[in-house]
């Protein structure tokens, strides 16, 4: 079964981004993942913050 999801990446969760995403979700069974709500730190090239 193929699911359907739109990544919202705009730096304003209820702007002209998301009226666009709202517009094309309300008659659609599709997910929204909103990349600013999320805590995304940056990549760590040397390693230097692995766990273990």
């Amino acid at each position: 079964m193929k699911r359907t999801v739109i990544i919202q990446g705009s730096s304003r969760s209820q702007g002209d981004t998301n009226k666009m995403v709202h517009y094309i979700t309300k008659n659609h069974d599709i997910d929204v993942i909103d990349l600013y709500t999320k805590n995304i730190g940056h990549y760590d090239y040397e390693y230097i913050t692995k766990s273990g």
